[in-house]
């Protein structure tokens, strides 16, 4: 798999329309034109030929799902859960 872009940047334009963009200066976004890429899914994006000036730059997922992880990692961490003494024995 290769990216269609040097560097990934979700923004929106002046008119208040969202855009996956392509930049080459990473430094001070805000006023900086970016070359659209086309699509809406940052997996699948491919190089477009319009541009557009960033308004406002955006988190690079529209959306993240929750993760929720639950594990006792750590024999500390164990005995902090109040967990039976005998979850703390560890083969040898």
């Amino acid at each position: 798999m290769s990216a269609n872009f040097s560097c990934l940047v979700r923004f929106k334009d002046p008119g208040g329309q969202i855009h996956y963009g392509d930049v080459a200066n990473t430094i001070d976004l805000v006023g900086q034109t970016a070359t659209i890429l086309e699509g809406d899914d940052p997996w699948n994006l491919k190089p477009g030929s319009q541009k557009a000036q960033i308004a406002e730059v955006l988190c690079p997922l529209e959306s993240v799902p929750l993760i929720y992880g639950i594990g006792l990692n750590y024999k500390k961490h164990i005995e902090e859960s109040s967990f039976p003494s005998d979850i703390l024995k560890t083969s040898t």
